[in-house]
């Protein structure tokens, strides 16, 4: 499967450290995940960025009077907006 999606063994530091953080195996990801993950990779070095997966979180939130894409028409969650532990 690896050969097939392009993806490259050894798994780099970060990948690694990511798959642990994430508790998953590299046969769960989807194979978009994989290249997803490879280009944060790469945009992290160019930017000289840090790449610790560790308490590196965003959290989503509303502009203005749009409503919130994680709410319902009628108010409830449909999904978190951040990550918990």
């Amino acid at each position: 499967m690896f050969t097939d999606f392009g993806v490259r063994v050894p798994f780099t530091d970060f990948q690694q450290r990511l798959l642990n953080r994430a508790s998953v195996a590299p046969s769960q990801l989807h194979p978009n995940a994989c290249a997803s993950i490879r280009c944060f990779e790469l945009v992290t070095e160019f930017l000289q960025l840090p790449q610790e997966p560790e308490g590196r979180y965003f959290k989503i939130f509303a502009v203005g009077n749009h409503r919130p894409l994680w709410l319902s028409l009628e108010g409830d969650d449909l999904f978190p907006p951040y990550w918990s532990d």
